[in-house]
C-alpha cells in the first residue's frame, strides 16, 4: 500500500511537466512490484524503479528537472548500499571493475532487477559479457546472450 502510495504520488507529480505513456507507467510499477518481491524497502524499491523506468522518459522532456528533489519531498531514497554489495559480489566471484566502470554495472544490475532488458555495445573484449555473466550468475539469474552483428538473424 504505501508503494503504490509512493508510486501514485511521483506519478502525479510529472504528470504535471509532460506525459507519460502508458508503457512507462507499465514498466514504474512493474519494476517497483519485482524489486519489493526482491525484498528490497518501499521507498529504496521506489527510487530505484523511477530512476531506471520513468526518469528517463522525463529527462527527454523536460531538461531542467530536479529528480532528486522531487523524490526527496515525497519520501523516495536509494539503496545505499547497491553499489557495495555489487562489488562485494564480484570480487567473490574473483571479478575486478574497477570504480570509473562501477557505475556502468550499478545500472545493469538494476536494470536486470527491476526485471528491464539491458543492451551493451561497445568495442570488442572490453568485458561486456564477462561483467553480464557475473551480474547474472550473482543473481540466480539464465542469461540470454546475443552476439549482436551485421550477420544475425532471429
Amino acid at each position: 500500500e504505501q508503494a503504490a502510495q509512493l508510486v501514485m504520488e511521483i506519478l502525479n507529480w510529472v504528470q504535471t511537466l509532460c506525459i507519460l505513456s502508458l508503457r512507462d507507467v507499465v514498466h514504474f510499477s512493474q519494476a517497483t512490484y519485482f524489486l519489493l518481491t526482491r525484498g528490497v524497502v518501499v521507498e529504496a524499491a521506489v527510487y530505484q524503479a523511477y530512476a531506471y523506468t520513468v526518469k528517463l522518459t522525463v529527462q527527454a522532456l523536460v531538461t531542467d528537472f530536479d529528480h532528486e528533489d522531487m523524490l526527496n519531498e515525497v519520501g523516495c531514497k536509494p539503496a545505499t548500499d547497491n553499489a557495495d554489495s555489487l562489488v562485494a559480489d564480484l570480487r567473490a566471484q574473483h571479478y575486478y571493475i574497477g570504480p570509473s566502470r562501477l557505475w556502468i554495472a550499478a545500472a545493469v544490475l538494476n536494470a536486470v532487477d527491476c526485471r528491464l532488458p539491458a543492451l551493451l555495445e561497445g568495442p570488442a573484449a572490453v568485458g561486456k559479457t564477462a561483467l553480464i555473466q557475473k551480474l547474472a550468475s550473482s543473481r540466480n539469474l539464465k542469461l540470454e546472450r546475443v552476439n549482436n552483428s551485421e550477420t544475425t538473424t532471429i
